[in-house]
């Protein structure tokens, strides 16, 4: 497995890592990951960099930011909702305000999930594709900022 190193750590997080020590980062700062830090990093020490950029790699990195923004439970969460909703909306029931603030949470998270998925079939047809990992990286930050 190849470790991120702490460059690709650095431009994934927003801050400056200043090492990379028995497959954990060391934030230049002294400080420890948050929770959202974590979750963005985690598949990358646990699976390693991709050392082609190819098809899987790019839905290796795709998967990456879904998963950093929705882990499985909060995606499972919002189906269960948006079917509770759905329901309601189904029976005639009016929505709450609670209800109406939740339906945009749901929009919103799947909204940016889309815009990702769409990136990395943007991101696939490119001719060449990245060079490396760290160019992955600044492909999909680049589309997902148009």
């Amino acid at each position: 497995m190849k470790y991120p190193t702490a460059i690709e750590l650095s431009a994934i997080l927003g801050v400056t890592v200043s090492q990379v020590r028995n497959g954990k980062p060391v934030l230049d700062s002294g400080d420890t990951l948050t929770k959202a830090q974590k979750r963005a990093v985690q598949p990358l020490l646990d699976y390693g960099v991709p050392k082609v950029i190819d098809n899987d790699a790019i839905d290796f990195e795709a998967g990456r930011r879904i998963l950093a923004l929705a882990p499985e439970y909060k995606q499972r969460n919002a189906t269960a909702l948006g079917v509770v909703l759905l329901n309601k909306l189904e029976m005639g029931t009016p929505l709450t305000t609670e209800d109406e603030q939740a339906r945009t949470q749901i929009k919103t998270m799947w909204a940016v999930i889309s815009g990702i998925r769409q990136a990395s079939e943007v991101i696939k047809a490119m001719d060449p594709l990245p060079a490396d990992y760290l160019a992955l990286v600044k492909a999909f930050d680049a589309e997902l900022a148009k």
